[in-house]
């Protein structure tokens, strides 16, 4: 009798196992079918648009437009770009990383924060902060007359590559940090006890276990360099500096619109950055060094000593020119009523702030606030769907493990990838005349190119916590006999809370002051924050355009001090 109940109950238990696993696998093929359409398919037209034969050229043809001399000379200028960039930002974050690990300074963690502060300022404002604190008779010029013989020096490539350094040396400053820290107080210190001298312990401590993380950060400073968008659009355009971003704008937004041209050349630039990609994923494999585990303090740093003042000087210079430089002409733009009048009493107003709000500003303000929370909504939904869709128990006895793996590829594809060429395969599928969906020219296409350009924030930030997860919470509440809706509801879900809530704020902060693929495809008449801030910038309306920029980086950074004291009270 006990054998039959066993034996019934084994039976019972092999078919939930077998209905759980079906729902599994139908769960996982409708991820992947709308992975595809939201982010494979528009990449794919890419390529198709580009490449395929017209009734004028055929595919050689095509393939031989990339060639052509003006599309070089941009690819050129790309390259070129990137590689200053990736030179300025490490003169700029070099000397910080070392400062901040190895010297007594490490020890006010403030000066981290202020120093992440250029990263998390769009880059097209930090660029036209810098344009309108260097320009003729702007806020440099204003306070030191001399500085006019810098102002044509500033206008030229090296300006571009200055205003791009800083914004991106905080990412490299990071990643060198990090490199720094691997090196261990106990191999520096068996170096010094056997009487190395610092150029020793240089080459054959520090050094090896620090090019492989400067080589990563390096080659990412690169990919981001030719794939941003702001400050080429900006500050490239208004010295003639074609790159690739900048001229797949030209194509796909100005008359005369040349998609298949505009397909080309993000083509191009895909190329060149999964090539980076590559090579920085070959040359990490090699150069990789494994740090040592002890415990103890990590590094080697000195006490404090008369010299300190050097250090501090040389901090607060780079401060300067990453922070001040541009954000001073930024705060005072949007405070006076006209900037050639001085910085004098009678000339401070907040006319600005009032006229932005109660006009064309107020309603921009408020699409951005209105698209910002409903792509942070919808992409931390969907983001969950593809964690939950992509885990499994056992990846190699799955027989579907191959579908997990691509969730999970597609998922955080577009993170990897320049946003341009994102928002040019959404203007390739969307506006197709074989789409049902009437999406394209609508508000609605904009949530759409903000879910697709962020969801990897929410899959990354869930998929972080959902690792931490173990099995033995959920295989204990499936012994108990709780269905799979109850154990989700009760037990995954908030666990998973912290990860979705951190994506969500993340996002909507991102997308407040995105800009790319809302000047390329915001409906006729409508405006986010950020084409409010680019067209009022371009039509000579600094001070609107500025006060705006103030206002939607003050609403983000709220958000992310919020986020931020929320996470270390929990964490109390």
């Amino acid at each position: 009798m006990e054998d039959m109940q066993q034996s019934s109950a084994s039976a019972h238990v092999g078919k939930s196992t077998d209905h759980t696993l079906m729902w599994q696998r139908i769960n996982r093929i409708l991820a992947l079918i709308v992975l595809v359409l939201l982010i494979v398919m528009p990449l794919c037209l890419i390529l198709w648009k580009g490449f395929a034969p017209t009734a004028e050229s055929g595919i050689l043809s095509n393939i031989g437009q990339l060639a052509q001399g003006d599309n070089i000379k941009i690819l050129w200028n790309s390259v070129v770009l990137g590689i200053a960039v990736v030179l300025l930002s490490t003169v700029i974050a070099l000397p910080l990383s070392y400062i901040m690990v190895k010297t007594s300074l490490a020890r006010h963690q403030w000066i981290d924060i202020l120093i992440m502060i250029p990263f998390m300022t769009p880059p097209y404002i930090g660029a036209m902060g810098w344009m309108l604190t260097m320009q003729h008779n702007g806020l440099l010029e204003q306070l030191v007359p001399g500085a006019a013989k810098v102002t044509p020096l500033f206008f030229s490539f090296f300006g571009m590559a200055l205003i791009m350094s800083c914004h991106l040396a905080p990412f490299l400053y990071v990643v060198l940090k990090k490199a720094l820290l691997n090196v261990q107080q106990s191999q520096e210190e068996a170096a010094l006890v056997y009487g190395g001298s610092f150029m020793y312990r240089f080459r054959r401590v520090i050094l090896p276990m620090f090019v492989s993380g400067y080589s990563m950060g390096a080659l990412l400073v690169f990919v981001k360099t030719i794939g941003e968008f702001g400050t080429p659009i900006t500050m490239g355009n208004r010295i003639g500096y074609r790159v690739l971003t900048s001229e797949i704008h030209h194509s796909a937004s100005i008359w005369p619109i040349d998609f298949q041209h505009a397909a080309l050349l993000s083509t191009l630039l895909l190329g060149v950055s999964m090539g980076v990609w590559a090579l920085q994923t070959w040359f990490q494999t090699r150069t990789a060094v494994a740090g040592d585990s002890g415990k103890g303090r990590k590094t080697m740093q000195k006490a404090r000593n008369k010299w300190d003042i050097i250090l501090y000087a040389i901090v607060g210079f780079a401060l300067f020119l990453t922070i001040i430089m541009p954000y001073a002409s930024i705060v005072v733009n949007a405070f006076v009523k006209q900037l050639s009048k001085g910085l004098k009493l009678q000339n401070i107003t907040l006319d600005n702030f009032i006229q932005v709000l109660s006009g064309n500003g107020g309603i921009a303000l408020a699409n951005s606030l209105m698209l910002a929370l409903a792509a942070a909504t919808i992409a931390s939904v969907l983001g969950l769907w593809f964690v939950l869709a992509s885990e499994g128990k056992n990846k190699k006895k799955e027989s579907d493990s191959w579908m997990r793996r691509l969730i999970d590829f597609f998922s955080l594809l577009p993170n990897t990838v320049p946003g341009i060429i994102v928002v040019i395969g959404l203007i390739l599928f969307w506006n197709n005349k074989v789409n049902p969906i009437p999406a394209y020219n609508t508000i609605g296409i904009l949530v759409i190119t903000y879910t697709v350009l962020y969801i990897p924030y929410a899959v990354q930030n869930i998929k972080n916590v959902n690792q931490t997860i173990g099995h033995n919470l959920m295989e204990a509440a499936e012994m108990s006999g709780s269905t799979g809706w109850t154990r989700f509801r009760t037990i995954k879900l908030p666990l998973l809370t912290p990860g979705i809530i951190s994506g969500w704020i993340l996002i909507f902060c991102i997308s407040m002051r995105e800009l790319v693929g809302s000047l390329m495809l915001r409906p006729p008449n409508t405006d986010t924050s950020a084409t409010y801030i680019y067209r009022q910038f371009e039509q000579g309306e600094s001070a609107q355009g500025m006060a705006m920029a103030l206002l939607s980086v003050g609403i983000t950074s709220i958000i992310l001090i919020l986020m931020q004291v929320w996470q270390n009270r929990k964490e109390r």
